[in-house]
């Protein structure tokens, strides 16, 4: 009889240890699901904001680029074709953000010379008016 309950008792413990382990591995995937989401929402949360900010210094962008346009045909000038800029393959979306960032860095600063020059070239315009 006692191999019988010494046999009973080890089945109860080794049903009991994969009941166990079974438990801790539910616990284990459920931790690296919850880890996973959180990193899921993480990248979106970032994706989200870096669109945001690039949404936002493209049409800050289009902006200047539309009163440049203007400027130029005020003064009866065709404004250039403008080219696409070829993006470095593999950027990432910070490296994307910073550029688009500079190029509208760079686009207001045109955009202030053009606007000077601009101003110049109706001052001579209208001296030379006065002079004919």
């Amino acid at each position: 009889m006692d191999n019988m309950l010494n046999l009973r008792q080890a089945c109860k413990d080794a049903m009991q240890a994969c009941v166990q382990a079974d438990q801790q591995a539910k616990q284990a995937r459920d931790a690296t699901d919850r880890r996973r989401q959180q990193a899921i929402d993480s990248a979106r949360q970032t994706h989200q904001q870096a669109r945001q900010q690039a949404d936002s210094l493209l049409h800050e962008t289009q902006l200047q680029a539309q009163t440049a346009d203007q400027l130029l045909r005020s003064l009866n000038l065709q404004p250039a074709p403008i080219s696409q800029p070829a993006l470095p393959i593999g950027a990432s979306t910070d490296q994307l953000v910073w550029m688009l960032g500079e190029q509208r860095r760079i686009t207001q600063q045109t955009l202030v010379q053009l606007q000077t020059t601009a101003a110049t070239l109706r001052n001579e315009r209208n001296k030379w008016w006065k002079f004919w």
